[in-house]
């Protein structure tokens, strides 16, 4: 079984991956805030298919904030 996650993330996921992400302290912890939002507008946009990686930023975003409580 294999998850929809691009049609997910493209989708009714799309708000929630971008306010996670974009709100999230660890983003600029770790990550290139400006890249992160390009990564997203052009995945968004239908540019690029990062599908795989904002599913794995999500996923590390989620386990950052249950973890370690930021």
């Amino acid at each position: 079984f294999s998850p929809p996650i691009p049609r997910w993330l493209r989708g009714p996921l799309l708000p929630y991956l971008q306010s996670r992400l974009l709100e999230s302290p660890a983003l600029d912890r770790y990550f290139n805030r400006a890249y992160i939002e390009r990564m997203i507008d052009d995945y968004r946009d239908g540019k690029v298919d990062h599908n795989r990686r904002l599913w794995a930023l999500l996923t590390f975003v989620r386990w950052h904030e249950r973890v370690l409580g930021i």
